[in-house]
């Protein structure tokens, strides 16, 4: 079980970077930190040695926590493109009148004609 935690976080950790990745990343970082976490109670009573579960255990937060920031940075970029922000000046503001003297908060209002 060991082995299999850290196969399997390393696999996680390159998916972890790895855009849009990240969601499958997350699930497959908390099967090998279960397996990780498992194998060291299992061998830590049989008195074997422990370092494959630990390092699967390192590896599969490491990549919870890589996907996390990426999914969440990901999230953030959708949520804040231009379009988007956009739209959401014209659900508060209204939309741009055609023949404005004033531009439109922000730099140029895009309904406006060049």
């Amino acid at each position: 079980m060991g082995v299999a935690a850290l196969v399997i976080g390393i696999v996680a950790v390159v998916f972890s970077f790895v855009p849009y990745l990240g969601f499958l990343a997350i699930a497959m970082a908390i099967v090998g930190f279960i397996l990780g976490i498992v194998d060291v109670s299992c061998k830590s009573k049989a008195k074997q040695p422990t370092g494959n579960g630990i390092a699967g255990i390192v590896l599969n937060s490491v990549a919870i926590v890589a996907s996390l920031i990426m999914c969440t940075l990901i999230c953030a970029g959708i949520c804040f493109h231009p379009q988007h922000l956009r739209e959401l000046r014209d659900q508060m503001m209204g939309p741009c009148p055609k023949e404005m003297k004033v531009p439109c908060p922000g730099k140029v209002c895009p309904d406006k004609p060049k």
